[in-house]
């Protein structure tokens, strides 16, 4: 799943009125209003994925989303999982460690097999976006 329909799904579940009152940019990318609006409501930050949003999407960069989505709803967990209970800890980006906890923590995301493994540089894929999104 790209960059950009991550954001699409997730800010239309979020920020659907926001966003159906925007108006279309012309000639601005399918995402240009979704992209916006993520900045706008702080589930990216400044030039963060480099405005490349038709880019695949990784892992770690799907639970950073989720938890700056989760922590703008004012929700979070009871406490926060340990490094331990992921097993490639030291796989994930150090700017993208305390995402990926958090969303450990409130059950966004389990891991991609047995063992929870997190698989941060993997691509997001459409089902596993649908389910992180459900939880």
């Amino acid at each position: 799943m790209t960059r950009g329909a991550f954001l699409t799904v997730l800010t239309r579940w979020l920020f659907g009125d926001e966003l159906d009152a925007m108006s279309a940019v012309p000639g601005a990318p399918w995402w240009k209003n979704n992209y916006t609006l993520a900045l706008q409501n702080g589930l990216l930050k400044d030039k963060e994925l480099d405005g490349d949003l038709d880019k695949a999407m990784s892992r770690q960069e799907m639970a950073v989303v989720l938890a700056r989505a989760a922590q703008g709803l004012g929700l979070a967990p009871d406490t926060l999982v340990s490094e331990s209970a992921i097993p490639d800890w030291y796989s994930i980006g150090e700017g993208y460690r305390e995402g990926v906890r958090f969303s450990y923590s409130m059950g966004f995301i389990g891991g991609v097999d047995s063992k929870r493994t997190f698989n941060p540089k993997g691509t997001l894929t459409r089902d596993q976006a649908a389910t992180v999104v459900y939880r």
